[in-house]
């Protein structure tokens, strides 16, 4: 539902964005889940939360594509994407991104 309108809101920077980096953030929700942590042998209570991984761009920190996922999601799945989505409508020149993704 979100990627349509970020990828919009984009488009009018395309002339001048090149360089690019991926991310992600968690945000907390009210909502708190259990689990049985195996490791240490107990249950354990956190709040949930979701996280977005988000394509900006370095020069103008426009939000180029985006995906939300679940707290356990890993960010590997969704780097590919994005650069795709991104490489779409933008000259990618440079992309950085950290160890989470490949």
């Amino acid at each position: 539902m979100l990627k349509e309108p970020i990828t919009a809101s984009s488009l009018p920077v395309k002339a001048v964005e090149t360089d690019f980096a991926a991310d992600s953030s968690g945000f907390s929700t009210k909502r708190f889940v259990r689990w049985f942590n195996w490791k240490y042998g107990r249950e354990e209570e956190n709040r949930e939360w979701v996280k977005v991984c988000p394509m900006c761009g370095v020069s103008t920190k426009i939000v180029t594509a985006a995906d939300v996922s679940g707290w356990a999601a890993s960010d590997t799945t969704y780097f590919a994407p994005m650069v795709e989505r991104t490489a779409e409508r933008f000259a990618i020149r440079k992309l950085a991104a950290d160890k989470a993704y490949p």
